[in-house]
């Protein structure tokens, strides 16, 4: 209703099917009833307020692009736990579903347990990194950081407090020292 008292009704009769495109039927009679009000409600809010939209995918998430598919394909190819473990930190959704568009379709649930996998591994990696600093032991601590490469441990400083990142420096310089 306008400040003048004036309405305007919009009406889009949208189809109501159960049929997917090869003519099979694809939905309950329910369902297929709510997916056209879904998809009418929307489609007229989009007309009424002239609103450009992108292509509809239908719910499903998009692909990902070249880079995440390499990017995640190294990171399965090199095992690396923490990378992956710091990635999934950031974003846990994010990073599945990338790893899991990445994939072909039979490999999916191989990525999937691959995905549990290094962020299982990663995490008992940075426990063990905890656990260390609590403890102030030098030899768990160089231990679990003989796998992590220095962009990773740079990332993994940044959770803890400046003297715990301190001590790891030390640790990991002596032990560089000690390997000669």
């Amino acid at each position: 209703v306008s400040a003048e008292g004036f309405t305007r009704r919009y009406t889009y009769d949208s189809p109501l099917t159960d049929k997917g495109i090869k003519g099979s039927t694809m939905m309950t009679p329910a369902h297929a009833r709510g997916s056209a009000i879904a998809y009418g409600r929307r489609y007229l809010h989009c007309m009424i307020f002239n609103i450009d939209t992108s292509d509809d995918t239908d719910g499903n998430v998009s692909k990902a692009t070249n880079i995440q598919i390499a990017t995640f394909q190294e990171v399965i190819k090199a095992d690396d736990a923490i990378g992956l473990f710091l990635i999934s930190q950031r974003s846990p959704e994010k990073v599945y579903t990338d790893l899991f568009n990445s994939g072909e379709k039979n490999k999916k649930m191989v990525l999937k347990a691959k995905c549990r996998e290094l962020e299982s591994l990663g995490r008992t990696m940075v426990a063990n990194i905890q656990a260390a600093i609590e403890s102030k032991d030098e030899f768990l601590a160089i231990e679990n950081l003989e796998g992590i490469t220095h962009i990773g441990l740079v990332m993994l400083f940044d959770e803890y407090a400046a003297e715990d990142r301190e001590w790891l420096k030390a640790a990991n310089t002596k032990r560089m020292a000690d390997n000669g």
